[in-house]
């Protein structure tokens, strides 16, 4: 029963099932199986499989064979051929197993078999279908990718290796996972997923982030295929849209930046047909003219002219109008919705269909109101300073000349009257230019009040103003309305939430006697009025001829001043900053010196004011800075403590902070010393000045380690605000106040205050001009960290600084003072 049950399954399947004996012979076939065998059950009876022609197929399936025999004594679909007569080849699958007898004897095979030669050929053809997939693949000029269900990557052509910018061998058998960031591979699985669930297609325009180069603007179509093993494909193709994007992008752009030019310069846009009427108006119409778009398309533009208006328009096209229709800067009047009539400019051009038939017109119109109104004040002004309405420049001259005329034709005397304001920039720089421009018009309203009305005053320019007083009997006139303006300025100013206090100085030139043209009379006022400045702040002085002789040294001055840089004539001399609980010195000021060949030495007062109004203090300051570097380098070579070196920088020498830091930096490589022991004393305007590009400098010398001072602090206009965002180190109070520290109350309370607010802001501060011990003694107790002075030692030369210093108070200086 059980042996012919297991027949009749065999017979019903679908597969042969077989049997040989010891010598490899064919027994048993089961004659009802699907597709036909190799060859006829009757003729195989009784013979081998080599007597009926089925032979490995391939020597890999031999090999095969005989290792599964070797290794299980059974074999799994091992491929057997069978070439006919007719020339068919027929493949056959055969699977088999040893039949032992009960002694444990071999007794021969038993096993299945299939005709497999339909699914090889069907097999073949899919894989003919692939080779062509793939060429076809290839020869595309997009990007083509197919993956597996697993989202691997199968196949890519040439395009796909070229825009993944990774070779063929490097792609296949990743994932987007492997190729793109996180995020966007994520998107792209979403879309996969979505294929492999429906089928396809899937399309969507997207970035594409490849690496190492732009993300180009793709169109991606995504679709599933069967594969011959019967998994699912997914089937991705791609076109750079970036060029298209590109050009739609530059076009809106361009639209856009019409649109925003035309807005940005308060015009709006419209067009009209043939007639005159409007067909459309852009919606800044309405904060133009306060009509609503709509309150315009479909009326004339006539429509809202004044009267005689149409007549004007019509007149000036006729005139003005080119022969295509266009027109530039038709200026009229019209009707705002207000009722209020102002002027307007408009452009227009003609439009025309593709066959040139004139279908209106479209152009831009603005208000120019406002620029009619400026246009008439700049006749005015054409003779005025822009800032105060006085007169300037050279309505100044004109009117200076014709007084001149006047005066020698009723013999009568005139004074010219330079002033200018004392401080000014550090008001200026301190509390912004519009501060500053509001204390200039006040100034030149008290001016104004000063003198009489035949009288001119102009402004020159900055904090510079002229006087010309007319038709006076004696000298002392022009020195009654100089001392007038003296008081009139220095009355305290309130500007906006400040009551400034500021002074001025004056040099006065008189006709005839210190000039008859003029360029005399402006000049000599001119040096009076400088030299007003070295008498004090808030002085006056009539100008003498030793004016010009002193110019003239001053001209001399410079000349020489070049000379001594070329001849190396400058010197250094260094004076020593102490700690005043520790009496230890901390720190070294370097101040350079002209060993003038004839004069000796000279102080810096006397020429560095040259130096910076010739520009000559920059070569000078990179020598100073260079030459204070390299001696503070020598002495810690030669052993001694190391302590910071204090060098003073001009306001010429960080006029482009970019080109000075430039040069600090080569110094310091040149001259290998450390930034740390390198301090920067500034004063309060500089480091306020050029705002931003400034603090950027000073935060970047900052990070190289260089320390910052603010120095003659108390003397500008001091405050928390600007000293919390400037990287400064320590302040140094201004002599002025040190002087007369012990009997000047007000001094004591600024010193006192500079001390807690700096200290508040953990900066260390130091004490110029100490020459007493009692003023020592005062600093201390107020707390002050550090004092130079005279009380101590004048600077000297590097060898004597040496000598009284560096021998005993650097070695046992501590390091950490710096």
């Amino acid at each position: 029963m059980q042996v012919e049950r297991l027949r009749d399954w065999a017979e019903l399947a679908s597969d042969w099932y077989w049997e040989q004996d010891e010598n490899l012979r064919f027994t048993f076939f089961s004659d009802r199986a699907d597709g036909q065998p190799a060859v006829p059950f009757n003729v195989s009876m009784g013979k081998t499989r080599f007597e009926i022609g089925l032979l490995f197929e391939s020597a890999a399936h031999a090999t095969q064979h005989k290792a599964d025999l070797e290794a299980r004594r059974e074999f799994r679909n091992v491929a057997l051929s069978k070439v006919h007569l007719d020339g068919r080849q027929q493949t056959i699958s055969v699977s088999g197993r040893p039949i032992f007898g009960d002694n444990g004897c071999f007794l021969g095979y038993r096993g299945v078999a299939r005709d497999i030669s339909y699914e090889n050929r069907i097999i073949e053809k899919l894989v003919d279908q692939e080779r062509l997939l793939s060429e076809i693949i290839d020869a595309s000029a997009n990007p083509i990718v197919v993956k597996d269900q697993h989202y691997r990557f199968m196949l890519m052509n040439d395009a796909a290796c070229k825009f993944l910018k990774r070779p063929r061998e490097a792609l296949v058998g990743k994932t987007d996972l492997d190729i793109f960031p996180e995020e966007a591979a994520r998107r792209f699985r979403e879309t996969d997923d979505e294929v492999l669930r429906h089928g396809g297609p899937v399309e969507y325009e997207g970035y594409y982030p490849v690496p190492e180069g732009p993300h180009p603007w793709m169109f991606v179509r995504k679709s599933a295929f069967m594969r011959h093993n019967g998994d699912k494909g997914i089937f991705v193709a791609m076109t750079d849209l970036t060029a298209r994007r590109q050009t739609e992008t530059a076009l809106l752009l361009s639209e856009r930046r019409f649109r925003d030019i035309a807005e940005a310069a308060g015009e709006y846009v419209w067009e009209t047909d043939p007639r005159g009427r409007f067909t459309y108006v852009s919606p800044r119409v309405e904060n133009v003219l306060g009509y609503r778009p709509e309150e315009m398309v479909g009326k004339s533009y006539f429509r809202f002219l004044p009267n005689g208006e149409i007549q004007h328009v019509r007149h000036w096209m006729a005139e003005n109008e080119s022969p295509d229709g266009a027109f530039r800067d038709l200026e009229h009047r019209f009707i705002y919705k207000s009722g209020e009539v102002r002027c307007l400019r408009a452009n227009g051009v003609t439009v025309r269909d593709d066959h040139g038939v004139l279908t209106g017109r479209r152009g831009t119109t603005s208000d120019i109101t406002e620029r009619k109104k400026a246009e008439t004040r700049i006749a005015f002004l054409a003779n005025r300073d822009p800032l105060t309405e006085l007169a300037n420049r050279s309505f100044f001259q004109d009117r200076l000349s014709q007084a001149i005329s006047t005066a020698v034709r009723h013999r009568e005397s005139l004074a010219v009257m330079f002033l200018d304001l004392d401080r000014f920039k550090i008001i200026n720089d301190s509390l912004g230019h519009h501060v500053g421009d509001l204390l200039l018009k006040e100034v030149a309203k008290r001016l104004l009040e000063c003198v009489r009305k035949i009288d001119t005053v102009a402004r020159l320019g900055g904090d510079e103003f002229i006087v010309l007083a007319e038709g006076l009997a004696r000298d002392a006139d022009a020195q009654n309305i100089a001392i007038k303006i003296l008081g009139a300025v220095a009355h305290p100013i309130p500007v906006l939430d400040y009551e400034l206090h500021t002074t001025c100085s004056i040099g006065a030139a008189l006709f005839p006697r210190d000039g008859e043209t003029v360029e005399a009379l402006m000049k000599h006022a001119d040096l009076a009025m400088y030299a007003a400045k070295e008498r004090g702040r808030g002085s006056f002085r009539f100008f003498d001829p030793e004016m010009n002789r002193r110019a003239s040294k001053r001209q001399h001055l410079e000349s020489a001043l070049r000379m001594a840089l070329a001849r190396e004539e400058f010197v250094l001399h260094y004076q020593p900053q102490v700690d005043i609980r520790s009496s230890g010195v901390v720190g070294i000021e370097a101040l350079v010196r002209w060993n003038h060949p004839e004069e000796g030495l000279v102080p810096p007062g006397e020429f560095i004011g040259v130096a910076e109004e010739t520009g000559l203090i920059r070569p000078l300051g990179e020598w100073v800075l260079r030459t204070a570097c390299e001696q503070n380098k020598r002495w810690q070579e030669a052993g001694f403590a190391p302590v910071k070196m204090a060098v003073n920088v001009s306001a010429g020498q960080f006029m482009d902070p970019r080109l000075f830091g430039e040069s600090l930096l080569s110094i310091l490589a040149d001259t290998g010393l450390d930034p740390r022991f390198l301090e920067l004393e500034m004063t309060e305007s500089l480091l306020l000045q050029n705002g931003e590009d400034n603090l950027a400098a000073l935060n970047e010398f900052a990070g190289w380690g260089l320390r910052i001072a603010v120095d003659d602090f108390g003397t500008g206009y001091s405050s928390l605000a600007y000293l919390k965002q400037l990287p400064v180190d320590s302040l140094k109070i201004d002599l002025s106040f040190v002087k007369d520290i012990r009997s000047s109350k007000d001094d004591v309370a600024i010193v006192q205050a500079i001390i807690a607010m700096a200290h508040s802001l953990s900066l260390r501060v130091l004490a110029e001009g100490v020459e007493t011990q009692v003023q020592l003694d005062t600093l201390g107790r107020m707390g002050c960290d550090e004092y130079q002075g005279y009380l101590l030692s004048k600077p000297v030369p590097a060898e004597r600084f040496a000598e009284l210093f560096l021998c005993d108070a650097l070695k046992s200086a501590p390091h950490s003072v710096v």
